[in-house]
This record gives C-alpha cells, structure tokens and sequence, in this order.
C-alpha cells in the first residue's frame, strides 16, 4: 500500500516547491548503495494542528496539477478490495478466511477525479509550525481519488499507530466538513467500509512481519467495520 519511489518523491518535490506543502529539495546523490535524496530540514511538530488546517491542507494539495509519471492509483470501489484481496492471499489462514468473512459488499459510489494525493498522509507526516503546514515523506505520492488520502488520516489504525488513539466520530465529522467538498466527503462515506477492510488487511500483513502494533491497529478497523460507525 505504501510502496517507496525515490523518483516520485523527487516528482512530488519539484512539483510543489514553493508551496510550502513540502520541503525544498536540495539534492539527489548517487552512490554505491544507491541513491539518496536531501531535503530541506522543516521546523513544526505533528499532532498540534487543528483538523481544521490538517483537512484544509489536504483540499489545497489535491488542487494542485499532479507532475507527470506518478503511479495512477485505481479509483474503483472494486479495486479498493482488489488489493486488500491481493494482500490477504500473503497472510496465514486464519487470517484470509477472517478477512473473507468480514469482505463489505461493493457500493454503489461514483467515480472521483484523479487529483494529486500524498499518498501516506498519517498524522506523523503533518507538521505544523503554528501557522501552516507542510507534508513530509513523500515516498508514496500518486494520482488517485482525494478520499485515499481522507481514509488514510481517518484511518483508527493510523491514528492509533501514530497519534495514540482513533479519533472520535465527532471529531471526524468535522474534519469532514472541513475539508469543504460535499461530493468527496460523500464518496469517502460510501466507500469506507472498504477502506476500513483493505486498512485491516494491510494491518495484519505488518503485524505478521513482526510489528505487534499493528495487529492490535487491525482490530480496530475490523470492529468499525463490524459496527459501521
């Protein structure tokens, strides 16, 4: 789900320099282990913005044309289970025939516009500096439909991996409403319960490779799932 592309992070930057959005790129450098890229240090912490500025933040990104050459990412409901399919078939047993019990049905959503999406926006990669924002780790940018960006800061197991708990629905809700797109925040509402389930699947193939975290972040999103909250 996060697959880590030096070239479409070097896109990424030189798309969005001077926006504040990134850090400024400094260089490429080429060596005998391979290449490795500099940039910019920037000054904020995560988790201290509004949700407010952080939804803000992310309406602005997918205004902005996307570069030439990233990954397109899939923007049907089918696709979306499709590769939580695809992860599952790498787990144990148990936990594919979980996974199959708990698959959602396909909704009946439409289609969003491609738009540039960050791709791994979990709250650790937000920082705020008191006045604005800028998104760091671009190692996974794509174009794809603005709500894979959504379930991915609204995701209880990233939220819990990286900010400590999920957040609340109220909370959500008015992140929702903040990030001013009713067809999208309406799109991320359809299609969330496969979300929630391709997240759970990703959760259990991290978990299986030794990061325990992540096994108890895979219950969260299989009990909302389960509850449709």
């Amino acid at each position: 789900m996060f697959p880590n592309d030096i070239n479409a992070e070097v896109s990424a930057l030189r798309a969005l320099a001077g926006t504040g959005l990134a850090p400024c790129l400094e260089r490429v450098i080429s060596t005998a282990e391979g290449h490795c890229l500099v940039y910019g240090h920037v000054d904020g912490t995560p988790l201290t913005a509004k949700l407010s500025t952080v939804a803000g933040t992310l309406r602005r990104l997918h205004r902005i044309a996307p570069p030439d050459g990233l990954r397109r990412l899939p923007r049907q409901p089918e696709a979306i289970l499709l590769l939580g399919d695809r992860i599952a078939s790498d787990l144990s047993a148990p936990h594919r025939a979980r996974l199959h019990a708990t698959r959602p049905p396909l909704p009946r959503a439409d289609m969003g516009l491609p738009v540039f999406v960050h791709g791994d926006a979990v709250p650790a990669n937000i920082l705020y500096d008191g006045e604005s924002i800028c998104l760091i780790d671009w190692q996974c940018p794509a174009i794809g439909d603005a709500t894979e960006d959504l379930a991915t800061f609204l995701s209880p197991a990233m939220q819990s991996v990286y900010a400590g708990a999920p957040l609340e629905p109220q909370a959500e809700t008015e992140f929702l409403e903040a990030y001013g797109d009713a067809a999208a925040t309406a799109r991320y509402r359809e299609l969330a319960p496969l979300f929630h389930w391709r997240m759970a699947a990703h959760c259990l193939w991290k978990a299986a490779r030794g990061d325990p975290d992540y096994a108890e972040a895979a219950e969260l999103e299989l009990s909302r799932l389960a509850t449709g909250e």
